[in-house]
């Protein structure tokens, strides 16, 4: 297979002489870019346990389990956003995001808060990389 050609941008300097630029140490920083931002939820998730166990005597597991959510939904809207992706539309695709919010917040979310009561949190980090595999 032939290999891709480079892409190079051809910028004027104020001399008037013509300098390459290499596109690809850009190309990395964004790739780089792109995946942090999507390993972060992933990041957050696991180290939010701690900060889950402090707060649920107080403000109780569903309150807590649904403030956990509110912002990765926001990273990820913002990042479809940022990349161009039309929103859903339609009654059906409105109606299934809403029963996966539903199922996701409710049981597997709220659940996980309940039973975090009882557990410690770096146990309860554990069991959620493997429930949710």
């Amino acid at each position: 297979m032939d290999k891709p050609l480079k892409e190079c941008l051809l910028s004027a300097e104020e001399d008037g002489k013509a300098s390459v630029k290499d596109e690809s140490s850009v190309t990395i920083v964004e790739e780089l870019w792109e995946g942090a931002v999507l390993i972060s939820p992933f990041f957050f998730w696991g180290t939010s346990m701690v900060a889950m166990k402090e707060l649920i005597p107080k403000y109780g597991p569903f309150f807590v389990s649904s403030f956990r959510l509110i912002p990765a939904g926001f990273l990820l809207v913002a990042f479809a956003a940022s990349r161009g992706r039309a929103f859903p539309s339609g009654f059906n695709a409105w109606l299934s995001i809403a029963i996966f919010a539903l199922v996701d917040a409710a049981c597997f979310q709220g659940f996980l808060a309940e039973g975090l009561q009882k557990t410690s949190a770096g146990l309860g980090s554990v069991c959620l990389h493997f429930i949710s595999k």
